[in-house]
């Protein structure tokens, strides 16, 4: 009986190992879930890559950063905004120099722009797949500019100076796991 399970799980990881493309192009779904840090404060990363063909892919994105000290006890409302202030989220866009290079195949360096809720920036970053499911990525994040005004805060300090935004002209790094949503 030990022989049958050890041959089964000798061919599953066979299986898995034997094609571990870290993006496949079109119908390469995969969600991204890892720490970040943004201008040293930390929190965790999602997002969702969905493949349009060989070169390009789109997505969505959220971030949250976790340890971030504003003093804003005082006013019940403004507990909820001090989240909306640690959130961001948005959309993106990437070009992967997997095919355009011939890079191994396991392997993935892409280059994207980012459209969120407090900034417009740029990213690029590296995939490893160790299998057809599960992945390692690393990623740099510079946000340029601000979407709609300087500083966007929904919360304020004790003077009622809005609280300067935590995502607006920062750099991140991110680093997590990838996994396949969707394996064809």
């Amino acid at each position: 009986m030990n022989k049958t399970i050890t041959l089964t799980i000798a061919l599953l990881v066979a299986q898995f190992s034997s094609y571990a493309q870290a993006y496949d192009g079109y119908h390469d779904n995969k969600m991204f879930l890892g720490y970040t840090n943004v201008g040293g404060y930390s929190g965790i990363e999602y997002q969702t890559d969905f493949g349009i063909n060989d070169l390009y892919s789109w997505g969505f994105q959220g971030t949250y950063l976790f340890n971030i000290k504003v003093n804003n006890e005082e006013y019940s409302h403004q507990k909820t905004f001090k989240f909306l202030d640690s959130f961001d989220a948005g959309i993106f866009i990437r070009f992967h120099f997997l095919e355009a290079f011939d890079l191994p195949k396991h392997t993935d360096f892409y280059i994207g722009g980012d459209l969120t809720i407090h900034s417009i920036g740029a990213h690029t970053g590296f995939k490893y797949n160790f299998n057809d499911i599960i992945g390692l990525y690393a990623m740099y994040k510079q946000g340029f500019t601000t979407l709609l005004k300087e500083n966007i805060s929904l919360s304020q300090t004790e003077n009622g100076d809005p609280i300067p935004s935590f995502f607006t002209k920062k750099a991140a790094f991110s680093v997590g796991i990838t996994i396949n949503i969707l394996v064809w």
